[in-house]
């Protein structure tokens, strides 16, 4: 059964449904039960029905192999249009481009199946214009995109395949998309063009690039998926299951930023503008505007040659640092999001650049590298980058992570040897006073070798502009913590009591919120946790967020802590950590006052206390 809905005149509702049996349109009544309406077909057969934008023509794909339509100006007179016959078998599925100049169907007849497309003429009629083969197996869906310059077939053997059609419709070339296993069921793209919906015959919502086909967020479903519709302005999706005939309706955007086509390597965020940036080894940097958690969307894109491995704002969000799998460093002005402009580039290390990080007061950048060197640069007025000082040992074989701490007074190294180093965050090594002398060309030597981790410590963070609180994880899973004399900087920092271990596999990231209260650790095991370090010798966990069979490598705090982004793959999810944002979601959605136990199974890491009064 296939069904569709369409607008009347009178404002009233129309859906036409195809069964095995008729097709048939109904009138629908607000919440009364549907009445019958015209019938538009007495034998059945209908496998796929779509309507058009302005809901005044109905197609139907039918498993005779015509495509049939009716106009439904006046849905209580329908008047039969042209049928569209290419010698097909089968149609199982139909799709309308937005404004109705192309129309595309499946065949799924076994061993012969094809993709027919047919283009309105000047006249407004249809012509069949490409029919694209697939020997040997058949179609089970097709979908155009809504500009009609992009065809989707799904094939039985669960294949996917993109053309890209001229204005004709012929379909020009042809390349096999991400291979998901099971079958597509139903496939659709979103009104706007920005995804390609997929139903899994296997029970999963996938959602595409709209472009290359490349999965994009696999959504679970118990039981298998077998259609999909999009609601005519994006914000819902209608998928329908096999299995005792239930839908589910999801709601767009998700808090997921979705766009990267590669794995995401870094995240970064500034409060003060709500923005996030995201770096990615599709060779870009994507900038989104979070201020509004509920609809993040798509603010700007960086373009890079090869794969981009850190990311990093100035203290005013006004500026970009980027660094690449190549070693590059670059230089971005973001003030206008959707136009980025290059501002320098530097050929700066010799192997990825694991991290970037500003100096409070913005006029000095620090990149770190596995080619075991950490680079000072000085920002200069006309944005220029000139490399300050090298912060190399010897005894390292890679760095992973760089801070500023104490106003930029000092500098925190994460290595691959366990250590995390602290040194002269000017770049030139002190007297014995504090005082710095004068730069010397030359490596410099650290002011402390703090011993942090077994194995490498792959991540470090200072807890603010200011502040003396320094944070290291490492592949042990171990967080620690440390505290700087904010005074005598050449005192040995003091190891504060190792926090408890919520972490089972390597720390990906620690970092701060701006109120440097907070601190966010996340790991490989797809955990985060959020410590309030009011009292660093006592951290207590207020939140930890699990995404089961993900892994973390990025995550980044924004809105103070209350929402917290994580990487893994080429998904970003935005979460919420807010107890009472969460409650009050859940009361939205799930129909009824959550009990004590109905808590315990929703929000296992929040207090207890009686939601929806």
């Amino acid at each position: 059964m296939a069904f569709a809905g369409a607008g009347e005149a009178d404002g009233g509702r129309a859906l036409v449904i195809a069964d095995s049996r008729e097709i048939r349109v109904w009138r629908t009544h607000g919440s009364l039960r549907p009445t019958p309406g015209p019938l538009l077909w007495p034998v059945g057969g209908g496998r796929d029905v779509r309507v058009s934008r302005d809901g005044r023509t109905v197609a139907v794909a039918c498993a005779d192999g015509v495509l049939r339509r009716w106009d439904l100006s006046d849905p209580v007179r329908p008047v039969p249009l042209p049928r569209l016959d290419a010698g097909r078998k089968n149609l199982v599925s139909v799709s309308v481009s937005r404004e109705g100049s192309l129309i595309a169907t499946g065949d799924g007849t076994d061993g012969a199946g094809a993709a027919v497309v047919w283009a309105r003429r000047a006249d407004g009629r249809y012509a069949h214009t490409d029919t694209v083969p697939f020997p040997g197996r058949r179609v089970t869906e097709a979908a155009l995109a809504p500009d009609g310059r992009r065809l989707a077939i799904g094939l039985d053997d669960g294949s996917l395949w993109m053309c890209a059609l001229d204005r004709r419709g012929i379909c020009r070339t042809r390349t096999e998309a991400e291979h998901a296993g099971n079958f597509a069921a139903g496939m659709a793209y979103s009104p706007d063009g920005s995804l390609l919906a997929e139903a899994s015959s296997g029970g999963a919502l996938l959602l595409r690039d709209p472009l290359t086909g490349t999965v994009l967020l696999t959504l679970e479903h118990p039981t298998p998926l077998q259609s999909l519709a999009w609601s005519p302005d994006g914000a819902t999706l209608i998928t329908g299951a096999d299995a005792g005939g239930t839908a589910h309706a999801w709601r767009f955007p998700l808090p997921v930023l979705l766009g990267h086509t590669g794995a995401v390597t870094d995240v970064a965020t500034h409060d003060g503008r709500g923005f996030a940036a995201t770096a990615s080894t599709d060779g870009t940097v994507r900038l989104w505007d979070v201020s509004v958690p509920e609809r993040p969307k798509q603010a700007g894109r960086l373009e890079h040659s090869g794969g981009v491995s850190a990311v990093a704002f100035d203290p005013a969000g006004r500026r970009l640092a980027t660094g690449t799998a190549d070693g590059q460093v670059r230089l971005w002005d973001v003030t206008r999001p959707a136009r980025p402009r290059l501002l320098d580039q530097v050929e700066g290390h010799d192997e990825d650049v694991t991290a970037l990080a500003f100096a409070p007061h913005g006029t000095r950048l620090a990149s770190a590298s596995y080619d075991d060197h950490t680079f000072l640069w000085d920002v200069r007025p006309d944005a220029t980058l000139l490399r300050r000082a090298d912060l190399t040992t010897p005894s390292t074989a890679g760095v992973s992570d760089v801070a500023f701490g104490l106003g930029g007074r000092l500098v925190a190294t994460a290595e691959s040897d366990g250590k995390v180093r602290v040194w002269d965050g000017d770049g030139h090594p002190p007297r014995r006073d504090g005082h710095p002398t004068r730069r010397l060309p030359m490596r410099e030597v650290p002011l402390h070798e703090l011993p942090a981790h077994e194995g490498i410590a792959t991540t470090v963070a200072f807890a603010g502009p200011r502040s003396g609180l320094l944070a290291s994880g490492g592949q042990d899973g171990a967080v620690q913590l440390w505290r700087v004399d904010q005074r005598r900087a050449l005192r040995e920092p003091r190891k504060l009591p190792e926090p408890p271990r919520r972490h089972t596999r390597y720390v990906t990231r620690v970092t701060f919120a701006a109120d440097g209260r907070t601190l966010l650790s996340a790991a490989e095991d797809g955990t985060a946790a959020l410590w309030n370090v009011i009292d660093p010798y006592r951290p207590v966990v207020r939140v930890t967020l699990r995404a089961p069979g993900e892994s973390f490598t990025g995550a980044a705090p924004t809105e103070g802590g209350r929402r917290v982004l994580t990487a893994s793959g080429s998904v970003v999810r935005l979460w919420s950590a807010d107890a009472t944002a969460a409650a009050a979601r859940t009361c939205a959605t799930s129909g009824a006052p959550l009990t004590r136990e109905g808590w315990r199974r929703r929000l296992p890491d929040f207090d207890y206390r009686k939601p929806c009064d």
